[in-house]
């Protein structure tokens, strides 16, 4: 698991109570890949059933790559409304609506398409 932390890292690894880093290194990879090597590759951060309790894991450093990035488009899916913050309001939309009715129904669109 990753966590935002400040400084000159953007992103390291939250220690467990045994001592050792914990953090996926594919998330890490696809970050510095696409995200903070100036790649010309389009990339979509998609939030999923995120909640407003800790911001700090997931939706500040989702805002923030979104800032940054000119190729960073943000989309969340929450059942709750709510809109993207100011500072990113043309690269970002919120979608309100079930997780899991929301993915079959785009699943079954998709699919249609398909044929």
């Amino acid at each position: 698991m990753v966590y935002a932390k400040g400084g000159t890292s953007q992103f390291s690894g939250r220690k467990n109570p045994s001592g050792r880093c914990r953090f996926d290194r594919r998330y890490e990879n696809f970050l510095k890949k696409y995200l903070m090597n100036g790649i010309d590759k389009n990339v979509v951060l998609l939030e999923l059933g995120v909640g407003e309790m800790t911001p700090s894991i997931i939706k500040l450093p989702f805002w923030e790559m979104t800032y940054k990035n000119e190729k960073v488009f943000y989309a969340c899916l929450n059942q709750k409304k709510s809109s993207a913050p100011e500072h990113i309001k043309d690269k970002g939309i919120y979608i309100a609506g079930d997780l899991a009715e929301t993915l079959r129904d785009l699943k079954e669109n998709i699919a249609r398409k398909e044929m």
